[in-house]
């Protein structure tokens, strides 16, 4: 019984510290450890974040998407709390909050970040090297705060390509205080 529950608890604090461990790739960008983290094949679904459909790639294709979509932001905070586990066997269904803030110093408009508040829904296998993520589906629960063009302006700081980026109405007038008036 107490192997059991050793077992139990080991495997639990292990994918606690796997999730915390793909939040901190992230933010320090550290694509090298996706192998580590994620299985050789990993289904990515954004269709609740970004209207994307689900779809499978090689964690080197995630890893270079990742790389791509964050990189060209001066700093980003993944901040993942609330993580909850059902283990059954050699698979692990997980879910955890997170807070994505990304900061752009030189944003083109006065709104410098966009940030969102969502929900990391994950399925984990046992490897021989440990658990690894096989599905990651990332939900927002809330609109995005900031910027959201952002995110165009940081990926063309990565791929060196221009873009015509101006901050939408709603976010000068978020950032000068006329939020909702006309």
């Amino acid at each position: 019984m107490t192997s059991t529950i050793s077992s139990h608890v080991g495997d639990r604090i292990a994918i606690s510290d796997l999730v915390t461990s793909l939040a901190y790739a992230q933010d320090e960008r550290s694509w090298d450890l996706f192998p580590h983290i994620f299985t050789s094949r990993v289904v990515v679904d954004l269709s609740s974040h970004l209207g994307s459909p689900p779809q499978e790639v090689a964690v080197e294709e995630l890893a270079d998407g990742a790389r791509n979509a964050l990189e060209g932001f001066d700093a980003t905070d993944h901040v993942v709390s609330n993580i909850r586990i059902q283990l059954e066997g050699d698979v692990a269904h997980c879910r955890a909050y997170v807070l994505a803030y990304h900061h752009l110093q030189d944003a083109p408009g006065p709104v410098n970040y966009c940030s969102m508040r969502g929900k990391w829904k994950l399925e984990l296998i046992r490897t021989e090297g440990g658990w690894r993520i096989k599905k990651w589906a990332v939900g927002r629960t809330g609109p995005i705060d900031g910027d959201d063009s952002l995110y165009q302006v940081a990926a063309s700081r990565v791929t060196g390509t221009e873009i015509d980026s101006k901050p939408s109405d709603e976010n000068v007038n978020r950032a000068s205080g006329h939020e909702g008036r006309k």
